[in-house]
């Protein structure tokens, strides 16, 4: 309990983290925060909340292609910008359809 800083709960409720500890954590004014009762106490959390509309981008499957697309980036497997009949083109002689 070296690094414990203390704060006063409101009559509200309400406790102010302490300034050291929310400029290392991250928290700025807005920031959603979990509650979790442990063994030890209330574990408070930092939360990066992610709207559900963008859920299918933080899936496994999407990061793993994120990852090989930065890879293909970085050892130059890209080609250059091509118009809408050059795409056509292009994917026809990859997989021409019958």
């Amino acid at each position: 309990m070296a690094n414990m800083e203390i704060s006063k709960v409101t009559r509200s409720y309400q406790v102010t983290i302490p300034a050291s500890i929310r400029k290392k954590a991250g928290i700025t004014k807005g920031t959603m925060i979990g509650f979790e009762l442990t063994k030890d106490g209330i574990l408070m959390k930092p939360l990066k909340l992610i709207p559900a509309n963008q859920e299918w981008f933080w899936t496994e499957e999407w990061q793993k292609g994120e990852k090989k697309a930065d890879e293909d980036i970085k050892e130059g497997r890209i080609s250059e910008p091509m118009t809408v009949d050059e795409m056509r083109r292009f994917f026809d002689e990859k997989d021409p359809v019958d």
